[in-house]
């Protein structure tokens, strides 16, 4: 059966009854590079916080440093605006007021299902595709554009809320029949990790809805991203804690930045949307959030340059502002059409600068028109997402106008996003989009997009940890990669970092090792130093093979078993190239991250090549408050240490009373059942890498309670041998 749904204009769309069951993927998020955004296959973006754990907008999503790890956004959503038969239409993925469906709900992932073979042909994948261009990723693929290429595909055909019984209608929405297939691109290198490009093709499916076949034309194409920007710091304010924490959504700016020059009379005129906290919370939240149109084409516009970028704020369910008559939110599909189509005077008298004005404001980047979309017929439209740090503002630039001030405050989001449209634009470099005689620099006739200046990749790594100390090895593999960009290979050196050392520290990372090649630049160390005369080789535990590894670097005189984050990791760096003004470039240290808890081997002496050790526990006596505890319950840990490789521990009161019991195997633990392992670092649940012979505790009973002060006993039975061995511990609280 068909439901035919009509417009006052006399719009007729008909839709299939019955369809695909829709997959809702909302926990993916982008981990390349330093911004952690979520992305949906409904056209949302973010998660509203609604998830603990799971960044909707984190940057820098991997800094060590507290004030540096900032939320940027609750909500975004694609908007396609159009006119239908002289009635504008804009197929929304949220706007205010309406989260979790219906109204404003207005893509998603559900296909009708064919009635005839064309319908089949049509039917769409309803999950998110994950690629990698990195070859030791696990999703690597050898099409993959960036680092972490995402791609879905999603409609607005539906005009009921998917899997509600009784169907339940998505108010006030009248679909256009579009098919939109989003295409996201991240980049881990350190000039590109702090935006995500989202490349869409949209395309005009009336026809497969219109029982007649023949579908309708969509004119004077307007495509954007609504935001609901609220930056803010969870390590100062804890969004979860009952009452929120303190977390505000009302302290924060929108704005626009004009050009991609220092001030808005310089540079190309981008009209960026950008987000920031009014007040930066103390240092903890100086970041700004920007969402920049970078290009696209049409079947009508073939020069991405005729295509003009607005952007547009109003206040959160503000329809009618006093104080910004201009700024009221639109409330309809005809003003959400309008809003799209024009930027604001950016005058100080009609827009928000001053932190008298913090509210909760909503972002709008938007690019048009693309013209006239016939049935069938697509268009390309690319959209950057960027966060980075406010820059401080100097005397002189306090001084200048409210919007010179946003201009300069903005100054890394703007170079971050420079970066974005070189990487879009690719071989054309004056954003024609037309191949001209000189940029064909991989000289096979046709516009490449999407081309970075490359470091070489980081080196695989292989990491054995010991009692008190660890080996670090890795490969030769970036000493072969060769710059796609200047044809030829240009390793230099390899960097090994570590986690701060110093408690308190600014810094995100310690540079533990530099070592380069000796020629004619940089230090000239040389690479024998950590060379290995005979490469180590190890087994690869995803495929099995054995990987010979070539360079390593021992530490000793660690701390065992203090769940502090500790972390190795290897960059590999280039020469740059001074011809073209471009800087040495280096990969990223969390290309190759590991993570490790010093501790003793397994008590095994062919293993472990020492002699029978009694289990133990440390610290003993345990006492409440230590320097590596948390304030709850859940944040105590000590350890069992000397254990045999497969072990079970059982830990008992004095009366014999059984408190709890762990299953020890060396070669699977991970710490996974211990929280203050697990919040070290998100990854140490799954892959930090132990020494075998330790096993935490959380100081947690089977039953699910916190032990009291006293004497406990514990005992350790070797699942190889049978052999049990005993000890005692105490705990103090």
């Amino acid at each position: 059966m068909r439901i035919r749904v009509l417009s006052a204009t006399g719009l007729a769309i008909g839709l299939l009854c019955s369809s695909l069951p829709a997959v809702d993927q909302f926990n993916k998020y982008t981990s390349a590079g330093n911004i952690g955004l979520t992305i949906t296959n409904f056209g949302v973006l973010g998660q509203g916080y609604n998830i603990e754990g799971q960044p909707s907008c984190l940057y820098r999503q991997y800094s060590q440093l507290e004030f540096e790890q900032i939320e940027h956004f609750s909500y975004g959503g694609l908007w396609v605006g159009g006119v239908v038969e002289g009635q504008p239409y804009v197929s929304t993925g949220v706007i205010d007021g309406t989260f979790g469906g219906g109204e404003g709900w207005e893509w998603n992932n559900t296909w009708p299902t064919g009635e005839s073979p064309a319908a089949d042909a049509a039917a769409i994948a309803d999950t998110i595709d994950v690629r990698s261009s990195l070859p030791l990723e696990r999703n690597y693929h050898p099409q993959a554009v960036s680092h972490e290429d995402f791609h879905c595909v999603f409609t607005d055909t539906s005009t009921v809320v998917p899997e509600t019984e009784p169907p339940r209608l998505i108010d006030n929405h009248v679909p256009m029949g579009l098919e939109v297939r989003l295409d996201s691109r991240a980049w881990n290198y350190s000039y590109a990790d702090g935006f995500v490009i989202f490349d869409l093709t949209i395309r005009n499916i009336s026809a497969f809805q219109d029982p007649a076949g023949v579908g309708h034309a969509i004119d004077s194409v307007y495509v954007g991203f609504w935001i609901d920007e609220a930056v803010g710091n969870f390590n100062l304010h804890d969004y979860y804690a009952p009452g929120n924490g303190g977390w505000s959504w009302y302290d924060n700016l929108s704005g626009v930045v004009a050009t991609n020059g220092y001030t808005p009379a310089e540079g190309d005129t981008i009209n960026m949307a950008v987000g920031y906290d009014a007040d930066g919370d103390d240092g903890f939240s100086h970041s700004m959030l920007g969402c920049r149109f970078l290009g696209g084409t049409s079947p009508t516009i073939s020069d991405p340059r005729r295509i003009l970028p607005h952007a547009n704020a109003w206040q959160w369910n503000t329809p009618v502002s006093q104080e910004f008559p201009a700024l009221g939110m639109p409330g309809s599909d005809i003003g959400r059409y309008n809003r799209m189509t024009y930027t604001p005077d950016l005058g100080s008298a009609g827009f928000p600068y001053g932190s008298e004005d913090a509210a909760s404001w909503m972002m709008l980047s938007s690019a048009g028109s693309f013209g006239s979309l016939q049935p069938g017929e697509s268009l390309n439209a690319v959209f950057a997402i960027a966060c980075a740090r406010w820059k401080e503002l100097t005397p002189a630039e306090l001084s200048s106008t409210p919007q010179e001030q946003l201009q300069y405050r903005a100054g890394n989001l703007i170079a971050s996003t420079d970066w974005a449209q070189i990487a879009w634009r690719g071989e054309d470099r004056n954003g024609n989009g037309v191949l001209d005689p000189g940029e064909d620099l991989i000289e096979n006739g046709v516009l490449d997009r999407y081309l970075l200046p490359q470091p070489p990749p980081g080196p695989r790594t292989h990491l054995v940890v010991e009692d008190r100390a660890l080996t670090l090895y890795w490969d030769e593999s970036p000493e072969l990669f060769v710059d796609p960009i200047i044809g030829e290979a240009d390793f230099e050196g390899y960097r090994v970092y570590g986690s701060p050392r110093t408690a308190g520290s600014e810094e995100d990372k310690t540079l533990l090792l530099e070592v380069d090649l000796v020629n004619d630049l940089w230090p000239n160390t040389g690479l024998s130093s950590v060379r290995l005369e005979e490469p180590a080789w190890f087994e690869d535990p995803q495929s099995g093979d054995s990987v010979a590894f070539h360079y390593s670097l021992h530490l000793d005189r660690l701390r065992n078993g203090l769940p502090s984050g500790n972390w190795l990791a290897v960059s590999a760096f280039d020469r740059g190239d001074p011809d073209n003004n471009l800087a040495s470039l280096e990969s990223s240290y969390t290309e190759n991250q590991l993570f490790y808890f010093p501790g003793a081997t397994p008590d095994d002496p062919s293993l472990s090549g020492l002699p029978d050790r009694q289990p133990g526990v440390y610290p003993n006596p345990y006492r409440g408050r230590a320097a590596w505890d948390g304030s709850g319950d859940r944040d105590r840990l000590l350890w069992f240490t000397n254990l045999p490789s497969r072990c079970e521990i059982r830990i008992f009161t004095l009366a014999g009373d059984l408190i709890d019991v762990l299953e020890h195997d060396a070669a699977t633990y991970r710490g996974g059942d211990v929280k203050r392992i697990t919040e070290a670092r998100e990854q140490a649940g799954e892959g930090a890498i132990f020494s075998g012979g330790e096993h935490a505790w959380d100081l947690i009973s089977r039953s699910d309670q916190a032990i009291a002060t006293g004497l406990y006993l514990f005992t350790v039975e070797d699942r190889a041998t049978g052999r049990v061995e005993r000890g005692k511990f105490a705990v103090i609280k």
